[in-house]
């Protein structure tokens, strides 16, 4: 047999598809017309996401915050629209928008002027670091330091006395702190003897000079915010201060042998701590690029490598955002004003690929069994239902002869089923509940059954309380997923904890999906004197 490289991958993902198509191709229902009209249109999307690979493209897309490395993933998705609900014209309207944005002679020209304001090669990018709070704080423990730039810690040193600078005019500054610190940098009484500690007790940077009984304590935050909530009620800060107190005692503690302290909150922006019992210096990412900007002018000495990396960083501050560039933002407003472009740019920005993206689709991926081999069995034990983004859906092949589980009626998709598994795939939170979901009218007693249940589970359920004359859809039960540092991991990163998760969930007999599986089913049995259905 012959195949073409769609049928190939076809036959992958289903071979009673790929026999359907080479044999008997007229059961598969497109319309001939609509498919090559959308096959047509797919394919000058793809053709566009050619053309974005290019440099001034890369400057502009970056600045305006969208990930470059993934322009080609942004218009492939475009492409899956077209398959998917979405209107055919508001498809080529889209892609029209973003053929006036690149075939544009103004445009072009502003590009270029952005791609002039940045290093054309950036090693730090590559890496992925311009996403990761953690790789920053990486980047600046090393720049702090003194263990392979061999700057005697004057970055250290400039930034300390930035913060002292800023910190003087505020309202809430505490002078003797400031001046403790102001003698330390200019006086100190033995030779630094620094070490820097990254995530320690997850504080982003403590570095500790034990000649001189120093503790700077920084909380590093460029995309996430402060938490002002969790194990302790004072809130994240408060937190380190303790930790911080406990292991280094204040010199008015121990003269001999305690340590002076200073707290940094490091932002964009130079914000407030919300939360903190200790005084709390603010500082901000520019100042980090002015001292290192100072450093390049006056250092002729530099090492190549320094040089590079010290540039390197700069540049990956600027094209985030995390520091002003002027230049840069007047060009990028010349093209975020005209509403052609900002059109294209929206829609690009709307496809863009996110961590809910990569979650949804691997989840969908390995409840229909398109996944690795030590997963494919979990596709045996259920039945994979209508899904989106945020919600993905299955039901328990066990629950298939229950008593009415097959008049579910009222979902906002096709679901016919009444007992349903849901992935709830948001921004600020990922979950797994057990939902019964909406039904006919004759299905309520069975509803309210269900609802009666109680599952002897360590998670929380019970939405709301159960009416079964209303079409609520209260829950059984809520398994939290949480990933810490979820915005900070790459794809793969993610896609394995989600793995743990569910090869933990559908262990085989021991797993809580097995475990809810009998309660379910022996509690219906004993409420109907043991007949379950037919």
């Amino acid at each position: 047999m012959n195949l073409s490289k769609s049928l190939y991958i076809r036959g992958l993902q289903c071979v009673k598809s790929l026999w359907l198509r080479k044999y008997n191709k007229d059961v598969l229902t497109t319309p001939v017309s609509s498919a090559e009209a959308i096959s047509e249109t797919g394919n000058e999307v793809g053709s566009l996401a050619c053309q974005l690979l290019t440099r001034t493209w890369q400057a502009l897309l970056e600045y305006c915050k969208l990930d470059t490395l993934a322009m080609v993933k942004v218009l492939n998705r475009l492409k899956e629209v077209l398959w998917m609900s979405k209107k055919e014209e508001e498809i080529k309207k889209a892609v029209e928008s973003i053929k006036k944005l690149i075939f544009n002679d103004e445009v072009q020209s502003v590009l270029s002027n952005i791609s002039n304001n940045l290093m054309e090669f950036n090693i730090l990018e590559i890496t992925g670091m311009g996403h990761h709070e953690i790789r920053h704080s990486n980047m600046l423990g090393w720049l702090f330091d003194d263990s392979e730039h061999n700057l005697e810690y004057e970055i250290l040193d400039g930034f300390l006395k930035a913060i002292i600078t800023e910190n003087s005019e505020d309202s809430n500054s505490q002078p003797d702190i400031l001046d403790k610190l102001q003698s330390y940098i200019y006086l100190a009484q033995y030779k630094k003897n620094i070490t820097i500690y990254r995530e320690k007790n997850n504080i982003d940077l403590l570095i500790v000079d034990e000649s001189n009984k120093v503790v700077v304590t920084i909380e590093n935050k460029i995309f996430a915010t402060e938490r002002t909530t969790g194990e302790t009620d004072d809130g994240q800060l408060s937190k380190y201060e303790d930790i911080v107190n406990n292991k280094y005692p204040s010199k008015t503690d121990d003269e001999k042998n305690g340590y002076d302290k200073y707290f940094i909150f490091l932002t964009k922006n130079l914000d407030e701590p919300q939360k903190g019992k200790e005084y709390w210096m603010r500082a901000s990412h520019q100042m980090v690029a002015d001292v290192i900007k100072s450093i390049i002018s006056k250092k002729e000495d530099l090492s190549i490598k320094t040089k590079l990396v010290l540039e390197s960083y700069i540049d990956l501050l600027k094209r985030r955002g995390i520091v002003e560039v002027k230049e840069l933002e007047e060009l990028a407003n010349k093209i975020w004003s005209n509403k052609d472009y900002k059109k294209a740019l929206e829609t690009l920005y709307e496809y863009k690929p996110d961590i809910q993206t990569t979650i949804s689709k691997h989840l969908q991926d390995v409840l229909r069994g398109e996944t690795t081999e030590e997963m494919k069995y979990i596709s045996d034990y259920i039945n994979f239902e209508s899904s989106s983004k945020s919600f993905i859906r299955f039901s328990d092949k066990a629950f298939d002869n229950l008593e009415d589980q097959d008049k579910g009626q009222g979902w906002n998709s096709n679901i016919s089923k009444i007992l349903v598994y849901e992935f709830n795939n948001l921004a600020d939170r990922l979950s797994l509940d057990l939902i019964i979901g909406p039904s006919k009218s004759e299905a309520s007693d069975f509803r309210e059954k269900l609802y009666n249940i109680k599952l002897d589970s360590k998670y929380y359920g019970k939405a709301k309380r159960f009416n079964k004359d209303k079409k609520s859809w209260p829950r059984m039960l809520k398994i939290p997923i949480n990933i810490e540092h979820i915005n900070e991991l790459e794809e793969d990163e993610i896609k394995e904890k989600l793995n743990n998760f569910l090869l933990n969930f559908f262990k085989e007999e021991v797993g809580d999906f097995f475990k809810i599986q009998k309660k379910v089913i022996k509690s219906l049995e004993l409420k109907s004197g043991g007949q379950t259905g037919a």
